[in-house]
C-alpha cells in the first residue's frame, strides 16, 4: 500500500510541476518577449507552446505508464487466481468504492498473494 501512495504522490507532483512550468512558460514568456527583438523574441514567443507541448507530453507518458502498471498488476492477480481478467475486474470493482477501512480485500500478514485466499467470494481458488 505505501508503495502505491509514493508512486502515486510522486506522479501527481511531477505533473504539478509540469503544470506550473508550463503556465509561467505559456504566461509570461509572451510578456518578456515583447522586450526582446531577434532570434530572442523569436524564442520566447516559441517556448509557450513548446512547454505546453511538453505538459501534453508529460501527462500522456505518466497515464500511459499508469496503465501499463495497473494493468500488468492484474494480469499477475488474475493468473495467481485462476480468473480472467474480465472477472478478476467485474469482482474487485464494488471493493474499490468502499473506504479503505471497511474494505474486505486484503491478504493476511505474512502470507504472498499467491498463496492467500482473498475475501471476495468470486476470487476463491479453485479445488
Amino acid at each position: 500500500m505505501a508503495t502505491i501512495l509514493v508512486r502515486n504522490s510522486l506522479v501527481l507532483a511531477l505533473h504539478a510541476m509540469a503544470c506550473v512550468a508550463g503556465f509561467i512558460a505559456g504566461s509570461s514568456l509572451p510578456l518578456q518577449a515583447e522586450r526582446y527583438s531577434g532570434l530572442w523574441r523569436k524564442v520566447h514567443d516559441h517556448a509557450g507552446p513548446l512547454a505546453i507541448a511538453f505538459v501534453i507530453g508529460a501527462t500522456m507518458f505518466s497515464l500511459t505508464t499508469q496503465a501499463f502498471i495497473l494493468g500488468s498488476g492484474a494480469a499477475t492477480i488474475a493468473a495467481e487466481q485462476g480468473v480472467s481478467i474480465t472477472t478478476l475486474l467485474l469482482c474487485v470493482t464494488p471493493h474499490a468504492f468502499q473506504s479503505s477501512s471497511d474494505s474486505s480485500y486484503r491478504w493476511p500478514r505474512g502470507r504472498s498473494r499467491a498463496g492467500a485466499t482473498s475475501g471476495i467470494t468470486c476470487l476463491q481458488p479453485r479445488s
